[in-house]
């Protein structure tokens, strides 16, 4: 079974219930759940947490109890579900629903720190998937996105998983710094150009909500013209929001930066818009 090392405090969460109808005011959009506190003995990642910053969605109707649990316990199964497939060797059907998991997740949830660990978890099994298929690049990619919702990332125990958990438990997640002379100030110096970069998938519980903002997000483009090392320096949407936006600029691809006529690695800066038309 998935596990951290370290517990976090039990905390509450906003999510949007599926089927709701749209409210006539901005956040009050739609239904939601109110996640409570929670105990789950065998799933040290499930604890849902403290009381939520004033806002208007929290006067949407609470979840009944059998609403809570339904939906805590359909996802506490699906990530049992993936740890099995993970312990099985089935990497590429843990990848996938993996992903459909943090996608489900990502669409269900409006704020709060609450969900913040169980999407952590999702992204951790799915980099284990991702390294299971050879792809590490991948998977330490997910390690950064699980970062996004859970600083401690190196409490996972990663110990149960084998072969494939000993690059994961090795990464420490702290990107190249910068070295010498900013290669900016080299007159040598092109900077990388964007080739490819399609618009992020807006979570569909913030859409409801008509949730906007950006997203400022540090990352490293490689020699290859891929983004690696992704950080959030900001999220209006929160870890939620940035979710949505690591999950697209892992596609964007450039030319990458060029110094005295080579490729090289170069720091850079994304920003990802989320707008809606008709909102405010």
């Amino acid at each position: 079974m998935p596990t951290w090392r370290r517990e976090k405090p039990a905390q509450r969460s906003i999510l949007a219930a599926p089927g709701g109808e749209a409210a006539r005011t901005g956040l009050q959009r739609g239904m939601a759940l109110v996640i409570s506190t929670l105990v789950m003995a065998t799933f040290a990642f499930f604890p849902f947490a403290s009381p939520l910053a004033a806002s208007p969605i929290e006067r949407s109707r609470p979840a009944s109890d059998q609403e809570t649990d339904a939906v805590v316990a359909a996802w506490r199964a699906e990530l049992e579900s993936i740890d099995h497939l993970l312990v099985a060797g089935k990497y590429g059907k843990a990848y996938k629903e993996a992903s459909q998991l943090l996608r489900t997740m990502t669409d269900r949830i409006i704020e709060g720190e609450g969900a913040y660990p169980l999407m952590a978890s999702a992204s951790i099994l799915r980099a284990l998937a991702e390294s299971g298929r050879g792809n590490l690049d991948a998977a330490v990619f997910d390690l950064y996105l699980a970062k996004a919702f859970r600083a401690d990332v190196s409490q996972f125990d990663f110990s149960r998983y084998g072969d494939i958990g000993v690059p994961l438990a090795a990464e420490d997640l702290e990107p190249p710094q910068r070295q010498g002379k900013p290669p900016e100030d080299d007159p040598s110096f092109k900077p990388p150009k964007r080739t490819f970069s399609p618009a992020p998938d807006y979570p569909a519980a913030m859409k409801k909500a008509c949730l906007q903002g950006r997203v400022i997000i540090a990352t490293i483009i490689t020699k290859e013209g891929r983004v690696s090392h992704p950080r959030v320096l900001h999220s209006d949407g929160g870890p939620v929001m940035a979710c949505a936006a690591f999950e697209k600029i892992r596609h964007w691809r450039f030319n990458p930066a060029i110094r005295d006529g080579v490729a090289m690695d170069t720091h850079s800066n994304m920003t990802v818009n989320f707008r809606l038309p008709g909102c405010q």
